[in-house]
Parts: C-alpha cells; sequence; structure tokens
C-alpha cells in the first residue's frame, strides 16, 4: 500500500506552552484518499467501504459520513478480499491476504487473526448470524466461532438458500436490472467514466445498491428510482502537498501531491472533519498543478505554489490563472496579491495579475509570515525581515541573539500577533511584547515539520491569525485533531449541568419532553453554575419550588443534559421517563416501536446539546402475565429492548445495562451518554441571532389525531409518531457550526421557543408562514405540536441562507430560518406580521 503523506491539524496555541503529551486516539484522525475500493458492506443503517488506505463509514440515516479508521485505529495494512456487515452488531467482517478482521463500529475495535494464505471469502448463515463466519482460506471453507482466532473446519456450510455471501459488482449490476441500465449512464458521466466499479453491497431492505470503484470511492443507487449520487469522501490524492487554514475558523484546503496521470486539486476538510468538497481534475488541460508545495487562503481566492509556478483559484474552482514563475517555494499574504517566495528570490503577484521581483534576498527562500506592512523571510542561512518601504532583508537583534534561529527556516506561521518558526530540529515563537522568542524542540510524533498554516479565531486580522496551527510532515495521510481545541470559549465554562427529561432518580424530568432538572458535580469543590431561567406553566412552578427546596444541592439544573467534564471534552447525561397512556398507547404501537420511541426522546437531548451518543441506560417496568400482545410474559420486554437496541445502532450507540421491575403500566425509563467537544447550552441566545428548525412540523400531531379518532395515520405520519429520528448528526453540525443557544422541539414550537427565550434573557419573534410543516397539517397545528424531536437552534447573524443549503446537502436534513432573537422576554407569533394568539405546549401539571 502507497504511503500517503501526512497534513496534521493541531489545535494548539505558543501562550499555553507546547504539551509533552502525546496524542491520545480520540484526539486525532486521519485522513487519505479514499477512493479505491476494495469491498464494501452493508447493514440497515451503515455502510462500510474497505478502500486502501482505510474503512469509511457512512450512516444510510443521517445521510453523513463518520470518521475513518485508518492505520493509526488498527486497520490492517493487508489487502482486503471481502467484507460482510455484522448483523447482530453494528460492525463489519474482512477477509484480507492476511487472514480476517472484524471491526466494531459501536465501541471502534478491531479484533483480528492470522490464517495461512489468507481469507478469500466470507459467508454468514442469514438463520445463525450469532455464533460466527465462514471463512475461506487456502484450505477451503472453515468456521471462525464468534470470539475465537482461528477457524474449526468440521463445520457444514449452510443450506443454499440461508447463505449470506459478498456481492461483486458484475453479480450485482445483474440482479438488478434497473441498476444495469443505469451502468452506461454513470459511465459515461465525466466523473465517472475513467473508472470501474470495484465491489458492491445491497441494503437489507433492497432499495439501495452501493457500488465501490477504483478511483471515485463509492457510489449510492436508488433501486426504486434509478437516481445515483456519488459519496465522495476522503482528499484527492493520497499525498497532501499543503494545507490552508480558513482564515474564518470553518475548516482547511488541501492541496494534492500526486504523481502525472493521478487526480489532483484541492480538498474542503471542514471542521468537523468531511472531507467532501473538492476542486480538482486528472488532465493536462484541467488542474494546472500535479504538487501542490504551498497554499494561502486570501480573502476569495486561494493561492497554490507548485511546480509550474503559482495558481489562483476563485469562485470555489470556477476561476483558475497560472502565474508561471520557477520553483516557488512559500507564499504570504501582501497588501495588493501574495508574496511568492523561490529558489532565485522573493517576488510579489499583483491581484491584478503582474508578477514584480523584490530586493536582493540572494539565496533561496524557504518560508514567508507576514506581520502588518512587515514580512518575516526564512532562508537557509536563518531568519531575516524585509521592513516596510525597503528592499533588503536584514537580521533583527533578537534573531542575533538566538544561534537556533540561524539555522535553516522550513516553515513560519503568524498565529493572532506571535509569530512561530520551524527549523530541522526546533520550533520557535516570539512574544509580540518583549520579542523575546522561546524555542523547544521539536516533538517526534511530528515528523519533519515542512509547512505551517495559522487560522481558525475570528479577529485574527492582518496576516492572518486565530488559536490554531496546521502542520504538514512527511509521515502518511491526514491528521485531524478532534479535541483540543485552545481558542476562548463564546463564555464562561460552566461545570455540570443537566436538564433530566421526563423522570428519574438521578433527575427530575418536567415537560413532556422539556426541561428535565437535575445536576451532576463535574468535581470536588469545582464552583457550580446557576440553574437557568425557566419558562412559564404548571409543571415549571413546580420544578421551580423544587429548586427552591433544593438549595446549593441543586445546581445548573434547567438544560437537556448535565455537562461533566472530562479532560478537554464533555460527557453528555440526559434521562427520559415514558409512561404508558401519557407517552404511548400499546393498543397504537408495537412493543420494539415504543422501545424506539423511547430510546429516540432521550437521544433527542444529546442533539440539542450537540453531542455524539455512545451508550443506554433503560429501566423497564412491566406488567404481569395477560398484559402483553407477544406470546410469553417476558415477551414484552424483548420486545420494547429490540426497539432501543434498534435506536441506538441508528446512531452508533450501545446499551449498556439497566434494570427490571414489576409495575402496574407499562414505564421505559432511557438514560442516555455521550460525548461533545462543544456543547450547546439553551440558555446562549443573544439578541440579533437568526432563530431557525430543523425538519418539518407537524407529523406527531397529526398521526396522533388520527390515531385517536381510531383511523390508522398514512405511513410517513405514523412513521414520524412510532420511529423519529434524533437528529444527531444535524446537532452535531450545528454545533460545529457556531450555534448560540439550541433546543429540541418535544413539547412543541411555541412552548420549547418560550424555553429557550427563558433561559437565554431574551425575546423570541416566530413568522407563522416561515414555519416548514407537513402538507397535511395546518401551520397553527404545527407550532403546537410536541414529539416532534427536531432542533430549534439560535445561529449568529452572518449564518445565512446558503449556509442552509450547505447544512442539508452535508446533513440531509433541512434547516429553516422561521424567526430572530430580539430584545425582551417571551414569544411573539405572528402571521404576515400580525401577531396572533400563542398556542398550549405540552404541560404535564397544566393546574400548577
Amino acid at each position: 500500500m502507497t504511503a500517503p503523506v501526512l497534513t496534521l491539524l493541531m489545535f494548539w496555541h505558543p501562550a499555553v506552552g507546547l504539551s509533552a503529551q502525546r496524542w491520545r486516539p480520540e484526539d486525532r484522525v486521519l485522513l487519505s484518499d479514499f477512493s479505491h475500493v476494495e469491498a464494501v458492506a452493508a447493514s440497515p443503517f451503515t455502510v462500510f467501504a474497505a478502500t486502501t488506505h482505510g474503512l469509511t463509514i457512512y450512516d444510510r440515516q443521517a445521510r453523513t459520513w463518520r470518521l475513518p479508521v485508518t492505520a493509526l485505529d488498527g486497520y490492517p495494512a493487508a489487502r482486503v478480499y471481502a467484507a460482510l456487515a455484522d448483523v447482530v452488531d453494528n460492525a463489519v467482517w474482512l477477509g484480507t491476504t492476511d487472514g480476517w478482521a472484524r471491526y466494531d463500529a459501536n465501541v471502534r475495535t478491531w479484533e483480528q487473526g492470522r490464517i495461512p494464505g489468507g481469507v478469500a471469502n466470507l459467508m454468514l448463515d442469514a438463520r445463525d448470524p450469532a455464533s460466527g463466519i465462514f471463512v475461506q482460506g487456502a484450505f477451503g471453507w472453515g468456521f471462525l466461532p464468534r470470539g475465537a482466532l482461528f477457524p474449526v473446519p468440521d463445520r457444514p456450510l449452510p443450506p443454499p438458500g440461508q447463505r449470506v455471501v459478498p456481492l461483486d459488482a458484475r453479480t450485482a449490476l445483474a440482479q438488478a436490472p434497473q441498476a444495469d441500465a443505469m451502468r452506461a449512464l454513470i459511465l459515461t458521466d465525466p466523473r465517472l467514466s475513467s473508472y470501474r466499479f470495484t465491489a458492491a453491497a445491497r441494503s437489507p431492505d433492497r432499495s439501495e445498491l452501493f457500488l465501490g470503484s477504483d478511483g471515485v470511492g463509492l457510489i449510492r443507487l436508488d433501486l426504486s428510482t434509478g437516481q445515483w449520487d456519488r459519496l465522495g469522501f476522503g482528499l484527492v490524492a493520497a499525498r497532501a502537498g499543503a494545507v490552508a487554514v480558513d482564515p474564518g475558523g470553518g475548516g482547511v484546503w488541501v492541496a494534492s501531491a500526486g504523481r502525472v496521470g493521478e487526480r489532483r486539486g484541492l480538498t474542503w476538510v471542514a471542521a468537523d472533519l468531511s472531507a467532501d468538497t473538492t476542486i480538482e481534475a486528472s488532465g493536462t488541460l484541467g488542474f494546472p498543478c500535479v504538487e501542490g508545495r504551498r497554499l494561502i487562503a486570501s480573502g476569495p481566492s486561494l493561492w497554490l505554489a507548485c511546480e509550474r509556478g503559482v495558481v489562483r483559484i476563485d469562485a470555489g474552482g470556477a476561476r483558475i490563472k497560472l502565474f508561471e514563475l520557477d520553483a516557488p517555494s512559500a507564499l504570504a499574504r501582501a497588501p495588493d496579491g501574495v508574496w511568492v517566495g523561490s529558489a532565485h528570490g522573493l517576488f510579489v503577484v499583483t491581484t491584478d495579475g503582474k508578477v514584480v521581483p523584490v530586493g536582493q534576498v540572494g539565496q533561496p527562500v524557504l518560508a514567508l509570515a507576514a506581520v502588518h506592512e512587515s514580512l518575516w523571510v526564512g532562508t537557509p542561512a536563518g531568519l531575516g525581515l524585509l521592513a516596510p518601504g525597503t528592499t533588503d532583508v536584514l537580521v533583527p537583534p533578537e534573531v542575533v541573539e538566538q544561534p537556533a534561529l540561524r539555522a535553516p527556516i522550513v516553515a513560519l506561521a503568524l498565529l493572532r500577533d506571535t509569530l512561530v518558526a520551524v527549523t530541522p530540529d526546533q520550533l520557535g515563537w516570539r512574544d509580540p511584547a518583549s520579542r523575546r522568542w522561546t524555542l523547544v524542540r521539536g516533538r517526534p510524533e511530528l515528523g519533519r515539520v515542512t509547512a505551517l498554516a495559522a487560522g481558525g479565531g475570528r479577529g485574527g486580522g492582518g496576516g492572518g491569525g486565530g488559536r490554531r496551527l496546521a502542520c504538514r510532515n512527511e509521515r502518511t495521510g491526514v491528521l485531524g485533531h478532534r479535541a483540543r481545541h485552545v481558542s476562548r470559549p463564546r463564555r464562561a465554562a460552566r461545570p455540570a449541568v443537566t436538564r433530566a427529561r421526563r423522570g428519574g432518580r438521578s433527575a427530575l424530568r418536567v415537560g413532556r419532553d422539556r426541561q428535565r432538572a437535575g445536576t451532576v458535580r463535574a468535581r470536588r469543590g469545582a464552583a457550580m453554575s446557576a440553574n437557568l431561567r425557566l419558562g412559564r406553566g404548571g409543571e415549571f412552578d413546580r420544578l421551580r419550588r423544587i429548586f427552591a427546596r433544593l438549595g446549593r444541592t441543586g445546581q445548573g439544573l434547567g438544560d437537556d443534559c448535565a455537562l461533566i467534564r472530562v479532560g478537554r471534552t464533555w460527557l453528555a447525561v440526559s434521562i427520559d421517563l415514558s409512561l404508558e397512556d401519557v407517552h404511548f398507547r400499546t393498543a397504537w404501537l408495537s412493543f420494539a416501536d415504543i422501545g424506539w420511541r423511547s430510546a429516540a426522546a432521550a437521544l433527542s437531548d444529546l442533539a440539542a446539546e450537540g453531542a455524539e451518543p455512545f451508550g443506554l441506560l433503560v429501566s423497564l417496568g412491566m406488567p404481569g402475565k395477560g398484559r402483553g400482545r407477544v406470546k410469553g410474559e417476558a415477551g414484552a420486554a424483548v420486545e420494547i429492548m429490540a426497539g432501543v437496541g434498534a435506536a441506538a445502532r441508528s446512531v452508533g450507540a450501545h446499551v449498556l445495562g439497566g434494570d427490571l421491575v414489576r409495575s402496574e403500566r407499562y414505564i421505559v425509563d432511557v438514560c442516555v451518554l455521550g460525548w461533545a467537544t462543544r456543547p450547546v447550552r439553551r440558555d446562549g441566545a443573544r439578541p440579533g441571532d437568526g432563530l431557525w428548525v430543523t425538519g418539518a412540523l407537524g407529523g406527531a400531531q397529526a398521526a396522533l389525531q388520527a390515531l385517536a379518532a381510531g383511523r390508522r395515520p398514512p405511513p410517513g405520519l405514523f412513521r414520524r409518531f412510532a420511529r423519529p429520528v434524533p437528529r444527531i448528526a444535524a446537532g452535531r453540525r450545528l454545533a460545529a457550526l457556531g450555534a448560540r443557544a439550541m433546543i429540541d422541539v418535544s413539547d412543541g414550537l411555541a412552548a420549547d421557543a418560550a424555553h429557550l427565550a427563558a433561559a437565554s434573557g431574551i425575546r423570541v419573534e416566530i413568522a407563522l408562514e416561515r414555519v416548514p410543516y407537513f402538507r397535511s397539517v395546518h401551520g397553527h397545528v404545527a407550532v403546537a405540536s410536541g414529539e416532534e424531536f427536531e432542533l430549534l437552534v439560535a445561529l449568529p447573524p452572518g449564518f445565512t441562507d446558503r449556509d442552509a443549503r450547505s447544512f442539508r446537502v452535508a446533513t440531509r436534513v433541512p434547516l429553516t430560518r422561521i424567526g430572530r432573537c430580539v430584545r425582551g422576554s417571551g414569544v411573539r407569533l405572528t402571521d404576515h406580521g400580525r401577531a396572533i394568539a400563542l398556542p398550549n405546549g405540552f404541560d404535564h401539571f397544566p393546574s400548577g
């Protein structure tokens, strides 16, 4: 396997020092070229694509890619021959040239075993997939029991009708006539015509076909409509030549450093480490650079130094212009274009297309960093400075005092107002006030650093800035650092806070899904934040009295989740109780639906916090014999937990435990656990923020009205009521986009907007005509409908409809602006400018 070059996104700032700790596995991600697919496997909720550089994981429900699994995480170095989804867990079996491997996506762990001659094929018994898997090696088929390392040879193969085996592309197309008819169209598309299909997998419900290719990644084919999509993910090429951090902090551009005949171009890696946007071409008349060397973002343009000169890319790749220069090696922003350092000295490429030489440097320029109107210049002889109005590069006194800075300067960057310099074996930064330099030895895991790019903070100004550093070195892939962001928080971090959803022992739930109360202490002696302000209503009056009675024992109450600081991230915890004849009726829903619905309601709290779930704890209250509709006293509990498990798998979580008791009515109490790197509370909205909502509203209420009237709702509305989808991916994306405040719509849009307004101390204005709702639902019903589990979010004023369209492309979830946040209190609802009465939301204790 070819070793790609590595780009490291290291969230770090000199002001806090260079930590001696090595990165933990959960703190970094390797991004590379994942376009060459060797094997594909599909489960009800996930598609696994084994590629030459890692295992990529596509979430079918959220329509988003999860973080890849690469050599850093234990991905086999051997070539993959076959893949099968493990239907028991959210996992995949792989057959490789060395043997077998199994990856569990929920707990992120590998099992592997060596078999002489490797494993060329895999087979599952459709009626007994839990016992293990059949593997075909050099000496025929053997059976690998689950948990074992080596196969046993004496187990017979299942009957032909029970065999589940990997699909090859030819067989898959032959078995799907509509897909075969689309094949010619797919392969005549300019993006796909040069490549071939290498692997295939069909979803268990037979609605989708996923085809792997040898250069453009995974292709999804809708077998009912014939519509197809290329599910692009990863870098344009395996070798990353240069990086440029977006000054706005939204992500980083990565330039390829490929070879002639390979794909070439740029990849946009967003802050959430999604990598699905590219500017690329492969022919000599396409993208002009084969090997990107330096890259910077300046206004609406990207400037790339490569083997042919300097390239300016405007308007998302629509305009590309090459300025021919010999061996450019460094770039920096200039007032009227870009500074260019090359083997022959220093130049300026102006915005109007002129190339102007500057001064007499007398040696190659290796690195550049612009600070206001000055330019720092790195050369083989050390660090120099080009002062404003001069044409000579001089050595400042503070550099003369540091012999280490007279070594070759291989990289320079500006973080806020701090200059960072890299020599072959040291890294240093300059204090802008004292002009003193601090130097430290380089960290071994960085390898040999050859480039830096700074950005990610607002207000950096001048020549760039921010508190993040992007490095390029000479190892493998693109390494993204997930959790160690040290930029200043939007406000002082609050310790553990909670809003336990509908009841429970460790937290008090308020509202059908509303305000849970509860708190968890982050650490002994830590100061706790005050309770959040609550909205109006009988149950909230009760909560206020409970809060008062708890006194200082209950602190930080009133949010969607309790937040517990764990290292550099947050553990989000919430609990939600569903009670028969209050939240569900057994005459309307199957027990599996009841389990799914109860789990989804709890998971929706994690979505509102911007958290990623990893576990659920479930307590069940079960009536005695004669109440269940399924055979046996334990049947109802089994079916409910099957629904809970299905909901957990849909978001990549595990059921970790629980409790079971006898009760008069069915009770499902779900506690959820998740990780959040940028948790979003409901108290952060500010005047001027836009108010947005995901999805469409009113479906749950419409289904409820039909069921109450004895009618079966249409399938879409019934599924909305019985199997709501927690917006986990959408919540995480909104958190990454800078959401100020967020809450899930469980008591009704109007009621939950009031909760957000009360917690944030602002007034919310909602335009009814802007609210998205189901076709069969009236707008007034939509704003009152509870248990929708969509997300109501306050976003900064700069978030636009264009950003919302990008959000929809990334998550497949619509995002609609429905109002704004202003000074004042409460909620104002208008219909085409005319104020109208607010509908009542759900209240467990309406009489107070």
